[in-house]
């Protein structure tokens, strides 16, 4: 399958009881396709993926399916700390209807990069669902080489990277010596950036909030808008405050698209937090 475009990372909506808010998750993609988009990975670190249960996922991941239809893709987040889990999640996608499963290295256990190599291709060995790796060093704790992440290029079934790290370098190198290889930004204040350099299109956090920008962004990648960018880098810089999705969830739930509930032991937003958000947001003239 081919991976480029605009990919939002849905965040995962709760009701006050911290269960799944379905009524408002339908709402959230309804905001996401006006702005273009109609394509989404669920339960990825954005949506506190680690913080549903398996069948949380499942029911989550069918109603996207659900909701989007022919007319949409819908990836769904499959890291875990070892390969019997990760792969259990990659099934689990698979049953649900996802096109692809993201899967990090597992986390915690710091995994060498011949290890990393031997996980993908483990993993891979298990299923026929197309597999998007994902290069996220702040939550993994190991960073992938470039050298990894050719060889990884060549596992069959290892389609596309996200690439979190904002190296605009590796995103370059990999592009060139991998052409056949999709890279996506999973950095949404390079992002703009990452388009000339090689990237494809990005699995974004902060379409949750901005699709039609992101989306104009991406379209408009021969010819940047600069007040687009400009515009792009200072929601980011918004977002980017406190772990992500923390503030994401508070910017949702001034537009009325969500409640601004976190699972625990994700605390929404103090009040000094919010003002210094809400001051960067009135800087702004447009965010369409």
């Amino acid at each position: 399958m081919s991976i480029c475009g605009v990919y939002t990372a849905l965040i995962t909506p709760f009701n006050r009881n911290y269960s799944i808010d379905y009524k408002s998750l339908e709402q959230l993609i309804a905001y996401q396709m006006d702005g273009g988009i109609n394509q989404y990975v669920v339960a990825g670190s954005t949506g506190e993926g680690t913080l549903l249960s398996f069948d949380e996922k499942r029911v989550l991941t069918k109603k996207v399916v659900e909701i989007v239809g022919k007319n949409g893709t819908v990836g769904m987040g499959c890291s875990a700390g070892n390969i019997k889990e990760a792969v259990d999640l990659i099934s689990l996608a698979q049953e649900c209807g996802a096109s692809f499963a993201l899967v990090a290295p597992p986390y915690y256990i710091k995994p060498t990069q011949d290890g990393i190599i031997q996980f993908y291709t483990e993993i891979t060995d298990c299923t026929e669902l197309p597999i998007v790796a994902y290069n996220i060093p702040g939550r993994v704790s190991v960073n992938m080489t470039i050298d990894t992440l050719t060889k990884i290029s060549t596992i069959p079934n290892v389609v596309a990277l996200k690439d979190a790290t904002g190296n605009l370098a590796t995103i370059s190198q990999l592009s060139c010596a991998c052409p056949q290889f999709k890279v996506l930004s999973g950095d949404d204040i390079t992002f703009p950036a990452s388009l000339v350099y090689g990237a494809s299109g990005t699995i974004s956090a902060i379409s949750n909030y901005c699709p039609n920008l992101v989306r104009n962004i991406y379209e408009n990648r021969t010819t940047p808008n600069l007040v687009l960018v400009n515009n792009l880098v200072k929601i980011c810089q918004a977002s980017s405050t406190v772990a992500n999705p923390i503030a994401l969830k508070y910017l949702l739930s001034k537009k009325g698209l969500v409640r601004n509930i976190l699972r625990p032991p994700l605390l929404p937003l103090n009040n000094s937090q919010a003002l210094s958000i809400d001051n960067i947001l009135n800087e702004i003239s447009s965010i369409a």
